[in-house]
């Protein structure tokens, strides 16, 4: 759809440090390959300061060389709780992901940094869990992910869906909770339709492949022609330390 992969870095999948990788992945790791490192080396060495010096420059030099950061976001495939250690990383090289501009500002101040590009972080499902917020937090805000299910949907259904679940089960429902029942509801429709005659395998197959206008609380649900799921997913964001559904921006006038 017209993206652009910049860059990849992978890491052991019981890692808990995650210096190199993202150094890797904004250029302060491989310096030497960076020409604006190269010419800022060239400018201490041509003063020709004692050693001492000469290192403390290029010491201080080495701390604000600004990340590269030539991409939109960061996709993540990975748990909430193990986000909680990549995010504070991120953020210790200068990754920004506030959009507030007052925020902005005061990285802008603090950094030295001419330009500030907010980068977003992108995930899936097994991101929409408490450990995004007990501990992601402020690292984490405006990260955008999906879901199959979303229990803070304010839509009816959902909520008495989520209310009796609990009741009966004493537990909050899982998405797979949400799709067994998406499911039983989806053919006791189709089953109880007196316009529909089921007599075995293929008739149900049938009108599996014509049923229209299903919502159930895991979203819309139809299949395609072969057979196929088409699925509504829930897009969801990290704001205010809650996670919500996410809303497209409004675009920027052009008056």
């Amino acid at each position: 759809r017209g993206g652009e992969i910049r860059g990849v870095e992978n890491y052991a999948h019981d890692q808990t440090t995650f210096t190199e990788p993202v150094r890797k992945l904004v250029g302060r790791w491989y310096r030497t390959s960076r020409e604006d490192y190269l010419e800022k080396l060239k400018e201490i060495r041509a003063k020709k300061l004692p050693s001492h010096r000469a290192a403390a420059a290029i010491e201080k030099m080495q701390k604000n060389l600004p990340p590269i950061t030539d991409f939109d976001a960061i996709v993540i495939p990975d748990s909430a709780k193990r986000l909680g250690l990549i995010a504070p990383a991120l953020a210790f090289e200068d990754i920004v992901v506030t959009r507030n501009d007052r925020e902005l500002q005061r990285i802008k101040r603090a950094t030295g940094y001419e330009e500030i590009k907010p980068i977003t972080l992108l995930g899936a499902s097994t991101w929409n869990h408490p450990y995004l917020i007990s501990q992601c937090q402020q690292y984490c805000e405006n990260a955008i992910f999906v879901d199959g299910y979303y229990r803070d949907n304010p839509a009816a259904q959902v909520r008495d869906f989520d209310s009796s679940f609990r009741e009966i089960f004493g537990k909050s429902p899982r998405l797979s909770d949400a799709q067994a029942f998406d499911t039983g509801t989806l053919l006791r429709g189709i089953l109880e339709n007196k316009a529909t005659s089921l007599t075995n395998r293929d008739d149900l197959r049938d009108a599996l492949l014509a049923y229209k206008g299903f919502k159930g609380v895991t979203g819309g649900l139809e299949f395609d022609k072969d057979g196929e799921a088409v699925k509504e997913l829930f897009v969801l964001t990290l704001k205010n330390k809650t996670i919500q559904l996410f809303e497209k921006p409004e675009p920027e006038s052009t008056n």
